[in-house]
């Protein structure tokens, strides 16, 4: 007969990140932690994801629950963060001497190593001052009011595609004038004659940015799509369902077509987007997205479904990098060197583009 057998609150919590980081199956995960039966991995996940009081050992033998969170002030998690690391990171001497959860040990120790006392402060329901928001974050706000209309969208977001493809077509001397000043700047700081040739923007290829968008507006909405499903054994049906993103940001270089295209499959699919483009089109980029606004806004959907950060310093791209509060996923579109920046210095979910 198979004897019980003890885990520490340290091996439990890492087999439960394991499994939910998609690293292993529920059994792959078992054998790699030296955890007996799958059910206990099981019970330790549902507990984990409902924040309940967990039973981490037992303490008849002395050894310690994790406790329900409560309540503390930052200059107490400090003291508690403090506490641990002296003790040689001992979560588990840390959740009995302080009564608080191992979850929250776990997070004041990361969010300090990673920015000391400040990052200990507890921000949750708190909205940041306009006046102390950067531009970014203020973009962020709005594409986040923008994505929860667009996500109970359905044939709004077809008259939204058609009207941009129309106003492309509308304003070609408009978009031409500028487009017109990028090439000049482009002359002027040596591009070359490829580059040019892919920034530049005449009647043939306006029109083929509006065909484009009409395409997508051909799409079925995938909003709502059931890819796949299946019955459980207690009767219980499980489907997996399309669902929007939310905000997506996407940094890309001197094509100014992207800004229409990307935008288009964005908001058909029922999200939000920040664009971020190079400087070399920054002119055409700007009057496109703004001719997008104005025809989105005309159909009765916000403006800011679409909007464009119109700062090419590298700066911005760093800090769109980072805007976690705001991006559900960044997408780097254009060469090697962009994607693999993008990949290795995002805070943000990164789609990495071929």
């Amino acid at each position: 007969m198979r004897k019980n057998k003890k885990y520490s609150p340290e091996l439990k919590i890492a087999a439960v990140k394991s499994y939910l980081a998609g690293e292993g199956s529920l059994i792959q995960t078992c054998k790699k932690f030296g955890i007996l039966r799958h059910k206990q991995l099981q019970d330790w996940i549902m507990w984990y994801n409902g924040h309940k009081d967990i039973k981490w050992c037992n303490s008849a033998k002395g050894e310690i629950y994790m406790t329900k969170g409560r309540k503390t002030t930052q200059e107490e998690r400090a003291k508690i963060v403090a506490f641990c690391i002296e003790h040689n990171y001992d979560y588990g001497l840390t959740v009995e001497t302080h009564k608080v959860s191992y979850q929250q040990i776990y997070a004041w120790v990361r969010k300090y190593e990673e920015g000391g006392v400040d990052k200990l402060k507890d921000n949750r329901g708190r909205t940041k001052p306009a006046e102390e928001m950067t531009e970014l974050e203020i973009m962020g706000q709005k594409a986040k009011k923008a994505a929860s209309v667009l996500a109970v969208a359905g044939k709004e977001k077809k008259t939204a595609l058609l009207a941009i493809a129309d106003a492309l077509i509308a304003n070609k001397e408009r978009i031409i004038a500028q487009n017109d000043i990028d090439i000049k700047n482009g002359e002027e700081n040596g591009l070359t004659k490829s580059l040019l040739d892919r920034l530049r923007l005449n009647d043939e290829r306006i029109e083929g940015m509006a065909q484009g968008v009409r395409k997508v507006a051909d799409f079925d909405d995938p909003i709502g799509q059931i890819i796949t499903g299946r019955v459980a054994e207690n009767g219980m049906e499980i489907k997996k369902v399309r669902v929007p993103m939310g905000v997506i940001g996407i940094i890309f270089e001197a094509r100014p077509n992207v800004t229409s295209d990307a935008a288009a499959l964005c908001l058909m699919a029922g999200n939000a987007v920040i664009l971020r483009g190079g400087k070399e089109a920054i002119y055409s980029n700007t009057v496109i997205s703004d001719v997008m606004r104005e025809a989105i806004e005309s159909t009765g959907l916000p403006a800011d479904c679409v909007q464009l950060v119109k700062d090419t310093t590298r700066q911005s791209s760093v800090e769109l990098m980072g805007l976690s509060e705001y991006l559900d996923v960044l997408i780097p579109r254009g060469g090697a060197g962009l994607i693999k920046a993008v990949v290795e210095n995002s805070k943000v979910p990164v789609i990495e583009t071929g």
